[in-house]
């Protein structure tokens, strides 16, 4: 009953160029949630916000076009959808080319340099994440200085943890710590 109303509503406000409705039915119809998964429809709806300069959508676009859902895949457009996602201030497309550089995916070889430009720039805007990636060097480091015998090294070591333990909690709370 209400849930039906509530797409409804999301529906009817999509249509009417809710940029914000236009990706929560698209998230609703990708997912299948409460509808038959639909992912043309779901990508007509990214689509749809994306042309009106919604990072989120060009986020999802990107992740379809990366994975060929609905699309043929293509390496050079997900990624464009993910640089301009970014730029807009999206997180999750700036974790992700973090990723990619880190990883030397999609044709981009092995760029350490740029997967921390990428992580840092997607702390900045709340990616738990790149917040993540940015810390593991400082964790690294504390526990290398823990592993020391003299007291000094230990007390730093255990002074970096402390610094960095609130982005370990929420890298641990939604999923992230391996």
């Amino acid at each position: 009953g209400q849930y039906i109303m509530g797409l409804q509503k999301i529906q009817q406000e999509a249509e009417n160029d809710n940029v914000q409705s236009m990706v929560k039915l698209g998230r609703i119809y990708l997912s299948g949630i409460g509808v038959d998964k639909n992912e043309k429809e779901a990508y007509k709806w990214f689509d749809k916000a994306s042309n009106l300069n919604n990072a989120e959508a060009k986020t999802y676009l990107a992740y379809m076009y990366l994975n060929g859902i609905v699309v043929k895949e293509d390496e050079k457009r997900a990624l464009d959808f993910y640089f301009r996602a970014s730029d807009l201030g999206d997180g999750i497309a700036s974790y992700t080319l973090g990723q990619i550089y880190k990883k030397g995916l999609c044709g981009q070889g092995r760029n350490p340099n740029k997967a921390q430009e990428f992580f840092e720039k997607g702390a900045k805007q709340g990616n738990p994440g790149a917040k993540y990636e940015i810390i593991i060097p400082k964790a690294k480091e504390a526990f290398t200085l823990m592993d020391k015998p003299d007291a000094a090294s230990l007390t730093k070591g255990n002074e970096m943890l402390n610094q960095i333990e609130p982005t370990l909690v929420e890298a641990a709370n939604v999923g992230i710590l391996p």
